[in-house]
């Protein structure tokens, strides 16, 4: 983060401190990178505040982590009868193949108009939120975060960080046409005053792809692992097989996340074990098991 504020312009006024609002669209009680830049916000003369949201797990819509204020938002859509009609099951659902990625539920028209509704009100409780809270500093964690940064921008005239997780247009499970995905990105990028990604190969294609200067790259690594170097940080010898290693994956257990293709090299490389850790649907876990045992 101080690297992004050493071009000048609000990102740099800003760093004299006053409040710095962090929106996030999980409950980001466990979301490492949303809380460490919190904590570097606060080393740097900042007050930080999270801007998450509620879940079915997490419902108190105020919290402390590690000493940084979180509030939480509830989108609603004040239409009961559309959220039962929208989150029944879909007809098109089909039992998975383990020879190929696991279908996605195909959501059906009400059920995206019931998304569309909420992510609405999401929105509006966000820009809500940053009006009555008057930052000098929004960071937006991801690309469906970034319309409360705008608005916040335009309507208070604070500095916008704009912290890209993914390569969101290419993500898996949206709705959207990739073509508006492409155009609200292209947008956000030129707006922001500073701008994130998470690897160097995420960085290089939002470059070119938006014909803008590279994000400046912050990795994903675990504090533990911040210090220790070497692949030893990942691959942990003595693993699941006795004198091989085992090779750990940690994140969401879904598709297009590349679990199929390292499940399928695992025969080439004897005594190697891997170990899937990260939430998951049961569907997703049995897919991968017959994967693993075919």
């Amino acid at each position: 983060m101080t690297e992004a504020g050493t071009s000048g312009g609000p990102a740099e006024e800003a760093v004299a401190g006053g409040r710095a609002v962090l929106v996030v669209r999980n409950t980001a009680s466990h979301d490492a990178r949303v809380l460490r830049c919190a904590k570097t916000l606060r080393s740097l003369g900042y007050e930080p505040l999270v801007l998450a949201v509620t879940s079915e797990d997490e419902t108190a819509t105020r919290a402390t982590i590690d000493g940084i204020a979180i509030r939480r938002l509830t989108p609603r859509v004040p239409l009961p009868r559309l959220r039962r009609g929208a989150l029944k099951p879909s007809l098109t659902t089909r039992p998975p193949s383990p020879s190929e990625d696991v279908p996605r539920m195909r959501p059906g028209l009400l059920a995206r108009f019931y998304r569309l509704l909420r992510t609405l009100d999401y929105y509006r409780r966000g820009i809500a939120a940053v009006l009555v809270l008057r930052p000098r500093l929004v960071h937006c964690n991801d690309y469906n975060t970034m319309w409360i940064g705008v608005a916040a921008k335009l309507l208070t005239g604070c500095a916008l960080v704009y912290d890209s997780h993914e390569l969101w247009p290419d993500r898996n499970g949206r709705s959207e046409p990739r073509w508006w995905l492409l155009a609200c990105e292209a947008l956000f990028l030129r707006l922001a005053d500073a701008a994130l990604a998470t690897s160097p190969g995420h960085a290089d294609t939002i470059a070119r792809r938006h014909r803008v200067a590279p994000p400046l790259v912050v990795r994903n690594v675990a504090e533990r692992m911040a210090n220790a170097g070497g692949a030893e940080s990942v691959v942990v010898n003595g693993g699941g097989r006795e004198g091989g290693a085992t090779i750990a994956y940690v994140g969401a257990v879904t598709s297009h996340r590349g679990l199929e293709q390292a499940i399928a090299a695992l025969p080439q490389a004897e005594g190697v074990a891997l170990r899937i850790v990260g939430p998951g649907s049961t569907r997703q876990q049995t897919a991968l098991s017959e994967l693993a045992a075919q």
